[in-house]
């Protein structure tokens, strides 16, 4: 199994959140790498309970209104479409496998 290629991520924050996010992390056992990478792995696939939070965050990150809107509106749509053809996010994972399986073709 090959190794994939990882990245490095640099954020700035203040001094006072870099030393509580410390603390906190040495509480929970984690590392600052775990953390974000639990963080991202959420983001990206769209974990229902960080997506419930983020939807939150995100108001308050972006600023642009009409941007908000428009993604409020896809988001809702999509869940619509999900609940309308029975789907659920293994089916969906599924479906995905399926297509790139028969992309490849043949053995």
């Amino acid at each position: 199994m090959s190794q994939e290629a990882k990245e490095r991520i640099v954020i700035t924050i203040s001094e006072k959140a870099k030393a509580d996010l410390k603390i906190g992390l040495h509480r929970d056992n984690l590392t600052q790498a775990m953390f974000f990478a639990a963080v991202v792995k959420a983001y990206n696939s769209c974990d229902e309970s960080f997506m419930a939070w983020y939807a939150d965050a995100r108001g308050d990150l972006n600023k642009n209104k009409s941007r908000q809107k428009s993604l409020r509106k896809e988001e809702l749509t999509a869940a619509k479409n999900i609940k309308k053809f029975g789907l659920n996010k293994d089916e969906l994972e599924n479906i995905f496998d399926i297509i790139a399986e028969e992309r490849e073709g043949p053995g």
